[in-house]
């Protein structure tokens, strides 16, 4: 597993590859969580295309429960999936979007980059 950072237009781009477990998806949270508040970033996009996504239903609830208390207050977080993952992982993904809306969290999956982009930049 290896997550990249990248900053680009008060986005935050968190790019996964390799297997994505709580514990890494907690580790890159974490920094993510530093990143946004330094650069005062209005948006997360997590890429997962390229990830081999491993959660169970509680895990998912934990860290899309967590993410109210990491980031502040209307930041936006979108994440990104291949066609295929989001038929794979349609319930949970939907799970994962309904726990962060019920915690005040902002949070979408797409599979088009620019959709996701558009959105973060709170142009849709």
């Amino acid at each position: 597993m290896s997550f990249e950072f990248k900053v680009d237009s008060r986005i935050l781009d968190i790019l996964v590859t390799g297997v994505w477990t709580l514990e890494t998806a907690k580790q890159a949270q974490s920094e993510a969580s530093r990143i946004v508040r330094q650069q005062n970033l209005a948006g997360i996009l997590v890429d997962l295309r390229e990830a081999d996504v491993r959660f169970s239903s509680s895990q998912l609830f934990e860290l899309s429960s967590s993410h109210a208390e990491m980031f502040p207050a209307l930041t936006r977080h979108a994440l990104l999936v291949s066609v295929e993952q989001e038929k794979e992982l349609q319930a949970d993904l939907k799970f994962s979007e309904n726990v962060a809306v019920n915690r005040g969290v902002t949070q979408r999956t797409f599979t088009d980059p620019d959709d996701a982009r558009r959105w973060l930049s709170g142009e849709t």
